[in-house]
């Protein structure tokens, strides 16, 4: 467990959060973790974990972004990068001890590794992202910022997925792949053909359902 005065300060305590805080509490120790929320309650708790509305980020803090939606996480982000603008604190990087991360493959500041999710050699998972539970991330595939990859996901090898977008559980994206920024696949998805336009994704193949707002 590990020992040290630092703090992690983790910003929200919905489901999300529930993930983060069962892999942090095996590096530590509940007092050294709080979880922040402007809704909390009074003596409000999750998983044994101290939730406050608002806090000061300290130099000595670590932090980290713990919400599922990309545009509130990247708004969260941003918030706490305004404020913190003076020490330029990287966020943390939440990875599961059972997660199996491959040679070369490269994990950008602020994400997230989910319990038993791969990813494959030569492979980048850009910042503040998330590959959830069980998730298959493979060989030389690049995945943007704020992208969340559910429980569950196949991304087969020399894939490129951008910024924000959402692949929903279940989903399957054949080699080589190209999905641009600002995408929603639905879950239980499989794309075959490259995807050129915003907008949300559904089926086998998965055809275009509707724009996003």
């Amino acid at each position: 467990m590990r020992m040290s005065p630092e703090k992690i300060v983790v910003y929200g305590c919905g489901g999300h959060a529930r993930s983060v805080l069962n892999i942090l509490k095996a590096e530590w120790a509940e007092d050294q973790i709080l979880c922040i929320d402007e809704n909390a309650g009074q003596d409000e708790k999750i998983l044994g974990i101290r939730v406050c509305k608002t806090h000061i980020l300290q130099e000595t803090e670590q932090w980290f972004p713990a919400i599922g939606d990309n545009e509130k996480r990247r708004k969260v982000c941003r918030e706490v990068q305004k404020s913190n603008r003076k020490n330029h604190k990287r966020a943390y990087t939440v990875c599961a001890e059972s997660a199996k991360i491959s040679e070369n493959s490269r994990i950008e500041e602020g994400c997230f590794i989910g319990h038993n999710a791969y990813i494959g050699p030569e492979s980048v998972i850009g910042k503040y992202s998330i590959i959830n539970t069980g998730s298959v991330v493979e060989h030389e595939t690049m995945i943007g910022d704020y992208t969340h990859i559910a429980p569950g996901v196949t991304i087969c090898g020399r894939c490129r997925i951008g910024h924000s977008v959402l692949v929903g559980a279940g989903s399957t994206i054949i080699d080589k792949v190209k999905i641009c920024d600002s995408v929603i696949i639905g879950a239980g998805a499989v794309v075959v053909e490259d995807i050129v336009e915003s907008g949300c994704y559904v089926g086998c193949p998965a055809r275009k359902q509707r724009n996003l707002c």
